[in-house]
């Protein structure tokens, strides 16, 4: 049980032991994810199903017009689950770093049985995430267009960009949007490359993130 027990402390203070980042940090991570890109052309793999499932998506809502004021919300909302879709290429870059085979064999390998606990973790928060952010989207518009009740795309379309109620829908919506943003930014922008790095809680992930965040809040309240 002792051990147990200093087990879960290490493992806390290993998540927890992240160095301050500067902006030479953020000059050398945009330099280095430069060069991973260039060496592993990432976005030739995603093209081929990101337009697909865009595609789908204004299919359904085309041919359900009770889907239309949700096709904008969940298209945008899609990026929340960016950081997760990362984490292949977070492995590769890992393993650049540190002189391995970095072939695409490797992008799943986040998903093998012995460490994608704290990924698939991470990942549920962020489902839960984005069906607040299509909640929040629905009652915006419920407040504001869904009472003109417009009618097909060519209706929601003229309602949304030549009525008051539709430029407050744009002005709320991207402001909740922007606040979503930025929640998902503070919990993956350290937890998810943690998870990938090593075996770690998604929690001790997850709080670690927030933690770093906080400075940049409070710069953020004192230059206000």
């Amino acid at each position: 049980m002792a051990q147990m027990h200093l087990a879960a402390g290490a493992r806390h203070a290993a998540a927890a032991d992240v160095n301050r980042i500067g902006a030479e940090d953020l000059r050398w991570a945009l330099r280095s994810g430069w060069e991973d890109f260039l060496a592993k052309r990432g976005d030739l793999l995603f093209v081929p199903f990101l337009y697909p499932l865009i595609g789908l998506i204004v299919a359904a809502a085309a041919l359900n017009s009770a889907l239309l004021p949700l096709l904008f919300p969940m298209a945008a909302g899609l990026s929340i689950f960016g950081p997760v879709a990362a984490a292949g290429f977070y492995e590769i870059a890992r393993r650049r770093e540190q002189g391995d085979e970095a072939g695409w064999a490797h992008f799943l390998d986040p998903l093998a049985p012995d460490r994608r606990a704290g990924l698939v973790s991470i990942t549920g928060l962020l489902g839960v995430l984005f069906l607040a952010w299509l909640l929040v989207a629905w009652v915006l518009y419920q407040l504001t267009l869904g009472r003109l009740e417009p009618v097909g795309i060519g209706g929601f379309v003229r309602a949304l960009l030549f009525t008051p109620e539709g430029w407050t829908l744009i002005v709320a919506g991207n402001a909740a949007g922007a606040v979503i943003a930025a929640v998902t930014l503070m919990l993956t922008v350290v937890s998810v490359p943690m998870v990938v790095d090593r075996p770690v809680v998604a929690g001790d992930a997850v709080r670690t993130s927030f933690a770093r965040c906080r400075p940049i809040r409070g710069r953020w309240r004192a230059a206000a």
